[in-house]
């Protein structure tokens, strides 16, 4: 019992000293942070690279717009070919054959996708 209450005062008063000194590194460290930050060298860089950022939106974002597009674009011929390839399936299943141009797709544009005619 009395190891275990030596134990728990040595923890606490390690992490009362532990949280003092590490409050203090902290604070030198968040100090030397602030006065780089504002330093007119840092800031020259930092104005730098805003303007380069500025400069570059207009290109980046008209390619950003064109990948977009053909990825929108294959992602649509994706699906035609997976629903193509799902409907042919499904017929050969069925063991009916629908007329030529059409497919499933039209069909599932109803209510309930059923013939109820």
């Amino acid at each position: 019992m009395r190891g275990r209450l030596l134990f728990v005062i040595g923890a606490a008063a390690g992490y009362v000293i532990g949280a003092r000194h590490g409050r203090e590194a902290y604070d030198k460290i968040a100090d030397r942070a602030a006065e780089v930050w504002t330093s007119p060298r840092a800031q020259k860089v930092v104005d730098g690279a805003a303007d380069l950022v500025r400069d570059r939106v207009p290109f980046v974002g008209g390619a950003l717009a064109s990948a977009i597009e053909r990825g929108s674009d294959r992602i649509d011929e994706t699906v035609d070919e997976a629903t193509d390839a799902h409907d042919d399936h499904a017929d050969h299943i069925e063991g009916t054959e629908h007329p030529e141009g059409t497919s499933k797709r039209a069909d599932r544009s109803t209510s309930n996708g059923r013939d109820d005619d």
